[in-house]
């Protein structure tokens, strides 16, 4: 158990009595500067907080206190006198200024002893009572409080500094203890929206008014009729954001599921409502950590948090969250659009090259999108088929995130350009035709890697890389000296967020073009090719349609992340209603998080199981792998070609 020294923050009043009792809670437990590292605080940044004279930042104490281990309401402690404290220090008061503040609060007190005594009580017990009373106060005005936020969803209350010190407001504005700012401009935590509709920024405003107006409903019924749901992500728009805005997507797309559960045609499939909470990890994922120890806390009623769908992109922070969410007591997850191979059941995402030593499974991680090795696999039938012209490739590579975390989706990518099993192995003209680059370095390495390609004779390049810097790679493609040569460009389905019109995919003497699998191709999934396609269609008209006077733009279909989360939702929802007894259809008794997580893997194709049950998502109908807990359909989506 971690040590917090709470206890000891009311004797702090300075910046130097603040940063050593910083100092001390590290020693205390135990925590080395490298395992500050591995928590990603670097020693430059802790000793630039600490060496400063003035006090170090919120955001350096969230983490750092996060980093000894520290519960939520311990972190929201520390931060509230870093407050009070930065406040004090803004406002020096004089000798003459403290004797009369002292005075004036010794008059208060004896005055108050002096009416106690005039009733007969004794001093000693008047000064006990004046305590407990203190307390009390103290206690209801938080209990008022919070359920007045409630009915109060976009109050922006300007904080004291005496409220921020008894931790009545914690940040963002809002009386919410579990969000916390981490940054001017962006928060971290988890809400239900009716905190604040614009608290993870305005472009979610709408996705989280109506999902703040369905929690309404959802919660009428009082403890006992609902579930809540969490969706977990990066839903920040910070410089190493990885999602280039499409998380807003998909939290429409989780609502709309949220929305067909809780109002479907059959009474009997009413019980119980989900109320659905947005959980932020922050634009980079760096505060996984916080906000996954919120989520486990709120298992027990009156959350009731059965389940967690999203789970973020294919990164390290991702796969770290969900095996926390799977340790005791598990928490059943849904990904939506993570593709990294063995980023599922298996754990096999965490295999160490060197001993073949894979990681635990992670028991209760299902994913609805399909996986990085069988998009590939469509590639390949693909150019056999119809691009015989297409005949050898190099590969370009990174293994990082921009904040400098393992990427997983990107070393998943390469390795299987390299598997002979993907079919795409036998193009690679040489082992020695591999570029590496790391997107920390800027753009001068993506532009190194286009000239040097001028020297090889490819036509295509395997780009196991990221859509935030494929623009500019391309750019450099058109811009090397042999750019008359056509060369296309082969990926994952991040692709999808990749701006079909730019200049340099439309200038006919430098011809680039690229070919990658979507998660989900709004296009084919309406088209008659897509033996499947009522079930989107019926996504497609709820999501366009009008909900809590909220309607969302049916341009946000285009990346398919609304489609995936909307399965995601939908699966969770299914797996939720599935483990209900029947019987207590009309009573408040729960379902059970075993029997939830048990439920998502009997989901089978019927097209594969005939008469078995399966999910009807828009991005088609699919069942769960048993063993992997990875996707399975009969039906596949075709690759999309930009500029062929």
């Amino acid at each position: 158990m971690s040590i917090s020294l709470v206890d000891e923050l009311e004797s702090v009043h300075t910046a130097t009595q603040f940063k050593a009792l910083l100092g001390r809670l590290r020693e205390v437990n135990n925590l080395s500067f490298k395992k500050l590292e591995e928590e990603g605080l670097p020693k430059s940044t802790t000793s630039t907080n600490f060496n400063k004279s003035t006090l170090p930042s919120t955001f350096f104490v969230t983490r750092y206190t996060e980093a000894c281990g520290l519960n939520p309401s311990e972190v929201a402690l520390w931060c509230a006198a870093l407050a009070r404290v930065r406040d004090s220090e803004r406002k020096p008061l004089s000798k003459e200024n403290l004797s009369e503040e002292a005075a004036s609060k010794n008059r208060q007190v004896s005055k108050r002893h002096r009416l106690l005594q005039e009733i007969k009580i004794p001093r000693w017990i008047s000064t006990r009572l004046l305590t407990v009373l203190t307390a009390l106060a103290l206690t209801a005005a938080i209990l008022w409080w919070q359920p007045w936020n409630r009915n109060q969803p976009d109050a922006k209350p300007t904080p004291t500094p005496a409220q921020e010190t008894a931790g009545l407001i914690q940040h963002c504005d809002t009386r919410n203890p579990t969000l916390i700012r981490i940054s001017a401009d962006e928060c971290v935590g988890v809400t239900d929206g009716t905190d604040r509709a614009d608290v993870f920024g305005e472009d979610l405003r709408p996705a989280l008014t109506a999902i703040a107006a369905e929690n309404r409903q959802a919660v009428k019924g009082g403890p006992g009729s609902y579930v809540t749901v969490a969706f977990l992500a990066p839903l920040g728009t910070g410089p190493q954001n990885l999602t280039g805005g499409r998380t807003v997507h998909e939290v429409e797309g989780a609502f709309i599921a949220q929305y067909t559960a809780n109002h479907p045609k059959s009474p009997s499939s009413r019980h119980p409502k989900i109320r659905l909470v947005l959980a932020n990890m922050g634009n980079n994922e760096a505060h996984w950590r916080s906000t996954v120890k919120h989520l486990k806390a709120m298992i027990k009623a009156p959350d009731s948090l059965v389940a967690v769908a999203g789970m973020g992109l294919s990164q390290q922070e991702s796969v770290d969250a969900a095996r926390e969410l799977a340790a005791d007591p598990a928490i059943p997850m849904v990904s939506d659009v993570i593709t990294a191979d063995g980023f599922d059941s298996t754990g096999t995402i965490d295999k160490d090259e060197r001993t073949g030593k894979s990681g635990d499974p992670i028991r209760g991680l299902v994913r609805v999108a399909p996986n990085v090795s069988t998009q590939l696999k469509v590639i390949s039938r693909e150019l056999m088929k119809n691009r015989p012209d297409l005949k050898t490739a190099a590969l370009v590579w990174t293994e990082r995130t921009p904040q400098g975390s393992p990427d997983l989706y990107t070393h998943s990518l390469k390795k299987a350009f390299e598997n002979p099993e993907s079919g795409l192995k036998e193009y690679l003209i040489s082992e020695e035709s591999q570029y590496k680059f790391d997107p920390r370095g800027g753009e001068e390495s993506l532009r190194g890697i286009a000239n040097l390609l001028c020297g090889e004779k490819v036509d295509m390049v395997f780009y196991a890389g990221r859509q935030t810097t494929l623009p500019s790679f391309l750019e450099f493609l058109h811009q090397r000296s042999c750019r008359s040569t056509p060369i296309t460009v082969v990926t994952g389905s991040d692709a999808a967020a990749q701006p079909i019109n730019p200049p340099e995919l439309n200038d006919p003497e430098a011809p680039i073009s690229i070919i990658y699998v979507p998660l989900a191709n709004p296009d084919y999934l309406a088209s008659k090719n897509n033996p499947d396609r009522t079930l989107y269609k019926t996504f497609r008209d709820n999501f366009t349609k009008s909900h809590y006077n909220q309607v969302f733009p049916s341009a946000h279909l285009k990346t398919g992340w609304a489609i995936m989360a909307h399965d995601a939702m939908l699966t969770v929802a299914t797996a939720i209603r599935k483990a209900t007894p029947s019987e207590d259809s009309d009573s408040k008794v729960l379902p059970q998080t075993f029997a939830i997580g048990d439920q998502l893997y009997f989901f089978r194709d019927p097209r594969d199981i005939p008469g078995a049950s399966g999910i009807p998502g828009a991005s088609g109908l699919f069942g769960i792998d048993p063993e992997t807990g990875n996707r399975k359909s009969k039906a596949q989506q075709p690759p999309v070609y930009i500029n062929r």
